[in-house]
């Protein structure tokens, strides 16, 4: 009996020391209405016990099959995920809606009470950068991505304010100083904006690994292991050390973390997937680093805990179910932080806005969706139900697994959670019956019922787009592979961030991810897709959700130029092909159930890659001298032709109030009197030299002034 493993209905077991099992269950709970007895009442209770010859992975395969029998039950029936990310772009590109501050550079923290001052927060910068290189869109780069790069190149935390917020994350002023090389962002960010911004600033290097070490940082809530920073070294620099380094201290993060439970309790308010167990993901990475079947298995062993957490009751059928009964709905109703001001889209809610109807089960089935915390599900105010939450950056690492194991509960649990879910960003709780978050305006109009956290919608896109990658991948049968980086720390939300590196589709070595809203039109909302472009050929990859084979137009207009008239070559995932017809700009397919198909369109003529200069010596540091400290200044080289300069002083918010730093650069000016000094110049040739001059001003003298060249080169 050493290997038998005791469940109860809720999946839990526990070991002692010696790692035997003990079974537990108790009842009743205290505070329930079942606790409420009188003095000598005998107290009974039935349990269910069931006990298996096998491991816990197997135990949770057998309880979820077996006794809440999970199925693949999720559909896409009105917009495909592909279009679904095109929105959730859209609505970042929105400031009003998207909650983006462009003084603050960050998105709203809708929980940040603004004592003293609004808070902003990045929680997945390199998403926010990878949109803008993959769609090639300049507009966005400079409206999104470059203060995100500045955000990171200065400030020490995610959460961000221009003041001291006792409640918040800036509650000394340490917090406020800014400075690149003391931060929450780890050597994998650096790591991530140098390969995204295309190698052409190497100068990243000396930030991601200062002195030749790894960053000593702190996430939010989450571990930053220090052996998926190694593996981003090595990806930085080639160097075996760091190989080393990270399969040594993975191997005792294993044995210590992955397979011992916890002596102590968690409280209340611990966040599942990073407080109650180890996390598992960043395990694949290294599996395919090495090929080491280990960190396979040890990567399955901790799926199963982010299994055990996930919504698994009740069945889910195709019968219909009324929701909004009497044509109300409530969900989440707290009032949130916009700004300075309390703010909910479309409250005061309006009479009848919630309209009761027959939606068929399996539409809002909450089967599949993950937690958060305890407090979110151990609910101690009467009248309020359980949330499970939309945020399932945990599918696309289900994905891979099911990938390399074949084990059909990973795929399920992946798609569960997120196909059919969301056709924009949806907001974060999933509170009740309802299909109200379903809708692709729901971020603009509303009513909010799901809380809408502003700083959630980038990490929504990453894991949206890291899902549909990594389905492609897995699909073709390893005969499609992309680069990546990885965003982490904040929280569960670790996605890999594909960008625009060379890969592999088929036999095309040099096929580049190309993504980009109305680029091609599929009129069969049941298949996702993803565009990509080499020096011969545009791809279409084809992934369909529906379990029967589905037909599909592929229309060409904005890209007809750009495809020339040869044959249009279809693959499978085994690698087998044929030839497809093209009438006009539009070519007629069809995909197998939950299948795959890639289609090469020659292109017109070969496409020239731009081969821009790389910028070697892009930061340069003076000391300005008190109140204003160091002065930094980066030259950034972007993916666009061109480069821009950034700048700031370190200084933390002065008593001293009479304090301006002008900034004068190849003719553009500028003057910043007030925290944070900062100053950013835009669109520099990329062979023109940077003389940058800087004048710091305090009580109404000069104090010192600067010329600092940033050469081209």
């Amino acid at each position: 009996m050493g290997k038998c493993r005791f469940f109860s209905p809720m999946g839990f077991s526990v070991k002692n020391e010696q790692n035997v099992v003990q079974p537990v269950a108790f009842a009743p709970v205290m505070g329930m209405k079942d606790s409420h007895v009188k003095a000598g009442q005998v107290i009974e209770r039935k349990f269910v016990v069931g006990i298996l010859p096998a491991g816990w992975n197997e135990v949770i395969e057998y309880i979820s099959d077996q006794v809440y029998k999970v199925k693949d039950y999720r559909k896409q029936k009105e917009v495909s995920l592909t279009e679904a990310m095109f929105n959730i772009l859209d609505l970042m590109r929105n400031e009003e809606y998207g909650g983006w501050d462009a003084h603050l550079k960050g998105f709203y923290d809708i929980e940040g009470d603004p004592e003293t001052a609004p808070t902003v927060v990045h929680a997945a910068p390199l998403a926010i950068i990878a949109a803008s290189v993959l769609s090639e869109d300049e507009e966005f780069y400079l409206s999104r991505s470059l203060p995100t790069i500045e955000y990171t190149l200065s400030l020490s935390g995610y959460r961000w304010a221009t003041d001291l917020v006792p409640s918040g994350y800036n509650k000394t002023l340490e917090t406020l100083r800014l400075n690149p090389f003391n931060s929450q962002f780890n050597t994998s960010y650096y790591e991530g904006l140098h390969r995204l911004l295309g190698g052409l600033n190497p100068w990243l290097v000396s930030i991601a690994l200062p002195g030749d070490t790894l960053r000593k940082t702190k996430g939010y809530s989450t571990q930053v292991l220090s052996w998926v920073q190694a593996i981003s070294a090595y990806n930085l620099t080639g160097d075996e050390k760091w190989k080393r380094f990270a399969t040594s201290t993975a191997d005792r993060y294993i044995d210590l973390q992955i397979y011992k439970n916890s002596s102590q309790p968690v409280g209340l308010m611990s966040f599942y997937n990073t407080n109650v167990y180890a996390p598992w993901w960043d395990l694949i990475d290294l599996y395919e680093l090495t090929k080491e079947e280990k960190y396979l298995k040890a990567a399955q062993y901790g799926a199963s805990n982010t299994i055990a957490g996930i919504r698994s009751f009740p069945t889910v059928t195709e019968d219909l179910q009324t929701i909004h009964p009497g044509n109300r709905f409530d969900g989440n109703t707290n009032l949130w932080w916009k700004g300075k001001e309390k703010y909910r889209l479309g409250f005061p809610r309006v009479a009848n806005d919630a309209q009761e109807k027959q939606v068929p089960e399996w539409l809002v089935s909450p089967v599949g969706l993950g937690f958060e915390q305890p407090s979110t599900y151990f609910l101690r105010t009467k009248g309020k139900q359980v949330r499970p939450v939309f945020m399932s950056n945990w599918a696309p690492h289900l994905l891979r697994l099911y990938q390399y194991t074949r084990k059909p509960i990973y795929e399920t649990y992946a798609r569960n959670g997120v196909i059919g879910r969301f056709t924009n960003y949806p907001g974060y709780y999933a509170t009740g019956y309802t299909d109200i978050t379903l809708s692709p305006d729901f971020p603009y109009k509303g009513p909010d019922v799901s809380s809408i956290y502003y700083h959630h919608i980038p990490p929504h896109l990453a894991f949206t787009w890291d899902y549909l990658v990594s389905e492609a991948i897995e699909r073709s049968n390893g005969n499609i592979n992309f680069p990546f980086c990885k965003q982490e720390g904040f929280v569960w939300f670790t996605n890999r961030i594909y960008g625009n590196e060379k890969g592999k589709i088929f036999g095309d070595s040099k096929a580049k991810l190309w993504i980009k809203k109305g680029l091609i039109q599929i009129d069969n909302p049941t298949v996702n897709y993803l565009t990509a472009v080499s020096d011969k050929y545009f791809w279409v990859i084809l992934s369909g959700e529906s379990k029967q084979e589905e037909s599909l137009t592929i229309r060409l207009d904005k890209v007809a130029e750009l495809v020339g008239q040869g044959d249009i070559v279809q693959y499978t995932e085994k690698g087998k092909t044929a030839k497809v017809n093209r009438v006009g700009n539009a070519i007629k397919v069809s995909v197998p159930g939950k299948g795959f198909r890639a289609l090469a369109f020659p292109l017109a003529e070969t496409r020239k890659e731009n081969r821009y200069p790389v910028l070697k010596n892009g930061i340069k540091v003076v000391d300005m001298g008190e109140p204003f400290g160091k002065v930094f200044l980066f030259r950034i080289r972007s993916p666009f032709g061109w480069d821009s300069v950034y700048g700031f002083a370190e200084t933390a918010p002065a008593k001293e109030k009479e304090m301006s730093v002008s900034v004068v650069c190849n003719g553009q000016s500028c003057t910043v009197s007030s925290y944070p000094f900062e100053w950013s110049f835009y669109k520099l040739g990329m062979d023109e030299k940077a003389i940058v001059k800087v004048t710091v001003s305090s009580k109404g003298q000069v104090d010192k002034t600067e010329e600092i060249i940033l050469n081209s080169k």
